[in-house]
């Protein structure tokens, strides 16, 4: 009886694994940045509850970790941040169109 073969990770397996976590990275620091400056940005406001909401839903897209409480400014602001990762989605369209993953398309 043949021993079982170990499962390698091939090239397509770790440029996914990697391609997936620089994403969830981004993720991440979205939700660090953006968390902390939204409340801050409605605890800090003398406006009423839903102009203090629509005030700091525009305020955290500029937000950057100094702002949130965390860091220095030399740090890229979630805005940066967001367009990349968002943009990082529009390879999901490459990996299925390559077949590096199974798509119903």
């Amino acid at each position: 009886m043949a021993a079982p073969k170990s499962p390698s990770l091939g090239m397509k397996d770790l440029y996914l694994i990697l391609y997936n976590g620089a994403c969830c990275i981004g993720w991440a620091y979205v939700l660090f940045v953006g968390i902390p400056s939204f409340f801050s940005a409605v605890a800090s406001s003398d406006a009423s509850l839903i102009d203090a909401l629509k005030a700091a839903g525009s305020s955290v897209y500029f937000a950057t970790p100094a702002t949130a409480g965390f860091g220095d400014e030399v740090t890229p602001s979630l805005a940066t941040v967001l367009f990349y990762v968002q943009s990082a989605a529009l390879l999901e369209i490459v990996h299925a169109a390559l077949g590096l993953v199974r798509s119903p398309v």
